[in-house]
């Protein structure tokens, strides 16, 4: 009579409680056996480990950051969606990593019950989840099997000997990683892949396994970050991210008595910098393409360690401005020589390849971070990647949740590149100009000028349309901002706390409205976190026609209203202008034309 499906894992589950009972008896002198490399820290990922995580499972709940804990049985299906098809839950519930908590609770505590369940769960996916016929689509995810890959790597360093079956489970992740047809290739899921196979190969004494996880670590540096140290994932905190990775990479190669190449440690030393400036001035990410509103990451010694500690530790950037082959444009009124770092001015400008990897739809757009926090904003994220909440995803990855200009009924190109045409810089001044044809039938020319004795921003935009479109220039605010619309054009940010800033729109800016937190359509959020939706004020300045030319002048100020006068304003039919005004006393003049910008300040009082 055939055994049906329940009646197998009853007498499995027996047999397997029997074995771990044995097991835990003799695991403790199982553990003295191997060699001392499993006394130092074994992980498959950065998370942090715990008794407190441990006592979790051991009550049967899941907590797997940043969702909510939730409960599910002793003896897991691997079917389990509690959470409705949130596809970060899923990844992460059939990685495993969370069951090195056990393992350290039964390091610590010498409690049986740690140990006990950490075996359990790890021979437990391994028999339910055949590679032919697994429980999920998520079994033997390509992230996720690699991140099991190195959990299952460190329970055969912890207790191989215990339990032959973790060997036979280890040598068919390593097989599956090795096979050519399952390495994506790009990003940092195949450097996790590669990383795990190296891991593998080493636990497993197979040299031919660890020497090919090698040679992808090498080759996908060499394709992922080019010799200014900025990888190709589009976003700041992903360069945070590759950075821990590669970093991990590199020490698991020497472990491993693999030498990498003085390219590879070259190109990932150089990551740091750009962490650096592409963060605030306070230290926290930009949240340019999926990154959240966090932190940056402060390696020793580093630019990025300087930034990150408020001028504490580190080295100092020495310079004010950088262009980054990549497709950004940093520019910083200066690294705290003269007043506390975080009271510095940012300016980060984005051109360069279309969307790729953890990228956005953000050509040509710019963030300004000005006293101490965020002025005009990118929308972070990533949000959600739970199917029923696709329009919020699609929604901060397009053109609409980023400071560029739009056109209503026209989405951008994900392909085609937002051309470098032209860029200068002085103690002065940084200028750059920018031109794309990602709007179909629209071609956008956008430059701008961060005057830095003034410490103001200047951009002009000129599109121009096959036939009759709506235009809308946006500015995304900080969510504390209570924007007010100017009669003569532009707007006031009207934060009762932090800074403000004073836009002035010199040249367009007749038809002005402010949307905030609206579903339909989407419009007016920022996402600082991974599932987080915050109502952010936009401003948006539409012209209708088949062109639109828009000058945009911006004074921030730590608070208050700025003090500003246009003196004297013209514009170039054939694009760019010249303009005098005082801010603060400060008198300045400045000519803007295609390829250039020149100006001169002096004081008020020498100028009368």
């Amino acid at each position: 009579m055939a055994m049906t499906r329940f009646g197998r894992r009853v007498a499995r589950r027996w047999a397997w409680t029997a074995f771990a009972g044995v097991l835990a008896a003799a695991a403790p002198t199982a553990a003295r056996a191997v060699s001392p490399s499993a006394d130092e820290p074994c992980r498959a990922t950065t998370t942090p480990m715990s008794v407190e995580g441990a006592d979790e499972l051991i009550a049967n709940r899941y907590r797997l950051p940043p969702h909510p804990a939730v409960a599910l049985p002793a003896d897991p299906t691997w079917e389990e969606d509690p959470l409705g098809g949130e596809k970060n839950w899923l990844f992460q519930f059939h990685s495993l990593w969370y069951v090195e908590n056990l393992w350290l609770a039964w390091r610590e505590t010498g409690d049986p019950r740690y140990l006990e369940r950490y075996l359990f769960l790890l021979r437990d996916w391994w028999l339910d989840n055949p590679v032919d016929h697994p429980r999920s689509p998520w079994s033997w995810n390509d992230m996720g099997t690699a991140i099991r890959g190195m959990t299952y790597a460190c329970a055969v360093r912890h207790v191989g000997e215990a339990a032959p079956w973790l060997v036979v489970a280890a040598r068919q992740h390593a097989g599956v990683l090795a096979d050519p047809d399952f390495y994506v290739g790009v990003g940092n899921h195949a450097l996790k892949q590669a990383t795990a196979l190296l891991d593998l190969g080493c636990t497993l004494a197979d040299s031919s396994w660890r020497d090919l996880g090698a040679r992808r670590i090498e080759s996908l540096a060499r394709r992922s970050i080019d010799g200014q140290g900025v990888t190709n994932e589009q976003s700041d905190g992903y360069q945070s991210f590759n950075w821990s990775l590669y970093s991990d990479a590199i020490e698991r190669l020497r472990a491993c008595g693999v030498e990498p190449s003085r390219e590879l440690v070259r190109r990932v030393a150089l990551m740091p910098r750009f962490m650096a400036w592409a963060a605030t001035p306070s230290g926290r990410t930009a949240m340019i393409g999926d990154t959240g509103d966090q932190w940056i990451a402060a390696p020793p010694g580093s630019e990025a360690e300087f930034v990150a500690s408020g001028g504490r530790a580190g080295r100092r950037p020495s310079d004010l401005f950088t262009v980054w082959r990549a497709g950004y444009a940093s520019f910083r009124s200066g690294w705290g020589k003269t007043r506390p770092p975080a009271d510095e001015t940012a300016v980060l400008v984005r051109f360069g390849p279309g969307r790729y990897i953890h990228g956005h739809d953000d050509a040509a757009s710019v963030v300004l971070d000005a006293y101490g926090d965020r002025v005009l904003l990118d929308p972070g994220g990533p949000y959600r990647y739970r199917p029923a909440e696709k329009s919020w995803r699609d929604f901060f990855r397009s053109e609409r949740a980023h400071n560029t200009v739009v056109v209503d009924g026209l989405e951008m190109r994900k392909e085609g590149s937002t051309d470098l045409v032209a860029h200068g810089h002085s103690p002065e001044m940084d200028f750059i100009a920018l031109r794309h044809s990602k709007i179909p039938g629209v071609l956008l020319d956008r430059r701008l000028v961060y005057w830095r004795s003034l410490k103001v921003l200047l951009v002009e935009d000129d599109l121009r349309s096959a036939g009759p479109v709506t235009f809308r220039q946006l500015w995304h605010l900080h969510p504390d901002a209570r924007p007010e619309l100017l009669a003569r054009g532009g707007f006031w940010t009207g934060r009762s706390g932090g800074p403000n800033a004073m836009a002035l729109q010199l040249v367009g800016g007749k038809s002005q409205s402010v949307v905030r937190g609206s579903a339909d359509p989407i419009q007016g959020w920022i996402s600082p976190g991974y599932g987080r939706k915050v109502p952010a004020p936009v401003v948006e300045v539409a012209s209708r026609g088949t062109r639109a030319r828009y000058v945009t002048l911006i004074v921030p100020v730590p608070g208050g209203r700025p003090r500003v006068e246009v003196m004297a304003f013209s514009v170039d039919p054939r694009g760019g202008f010249d303009l005098t005004l005082e801010v603060g006393g400060q008198v300045g003049r400045i000519s803007v034309r295609a390829r250039g910008a020149r100006g001169e300040t002096g004081s008020a009082r020498a100028d009368q």
